[in-house]
């Protein structure tokens, strides 16, 4: 193959239906999740639907190309957090509300690790099930939008509106929510 034969490739690719983009670089990694779920006896729910949900919402999403780093999202049901969501950019774990027994998300943002290690800080939300889409999307707009995590690619991931601007949960929630236009239970 020569580098002059590619414009030629990708359009035979194009044809077929696959596309290089997303494939790496400062977009959305694969969304992850529980690799049992649905098969574990013990997971609180199968979020597997939700995985999907979110990959189809980002992945190949123009809006979502040429984010400030790479972005890396968990949800899980499973009870053991087994796809780490305290270390991604966006972490969602299963959980019942204590008082209805509804099945909702708990959300942490910001973790990470390298460098500069940092859990992510876990927002006073109860994310309900119809909410979790939404809330990815506000989470990756206040990410891409992030001017400031543009001037440095080293500090470049969402951690660091926390460990270097001064972002709490706090104020990261309150600006979630006026993006989603609705706020969110604790």
């Amino acid at each position: 193959m020569k580098i002059e034969d590619l414009p030629e490739i990708f359009q035979s690719l194009w044809r077929c239906g696959i596309t290089t983009m997303g494939a790496c670089g400062d977009d959305t990694r694969n969304v992850t999740g529980c690799p049992l779920a649905g098969v574990d006896a013990d997971e609180v729910v199968d979020a597997s639907p939700l995985v999907r949900a979110a990959t189809g919402m980002l992945n190949g999403n123009p809006d979502f190309y040429n984010l400030p780093r790479k972005y890396k999202i968990s949800i899980t049901g499973c009870r053991v957090w087994c796809s780490y969501p305290e270390i991604n950019d966006i972490g969602m774990t299963a959980l019942p509300d204590p008082q209805t027994g509804e099945i909702g998300f708990s959300v942490r943002v910001g973790g990470g690790l390298s460098t500069d290690p940092h859990l992510g800080l876990r927002l006073n939300a109860f994310v309900r099930w119809n909410q979790v889409l939404p809330v990815v999307k506000g989470i990756s707009e206040i990410f891409r939008d992030s001017d400031v995590l543009r001037q440095n690619r080293e500090k470049a991931r969402l951690k660091f509106l926390f460990l270097t601007h001064g972002w709490t949960a706090g104020r990261f929630q309150e600006e979630l929510e006026r993006r989603m236009g609705f706020s969110l239970d604790p």
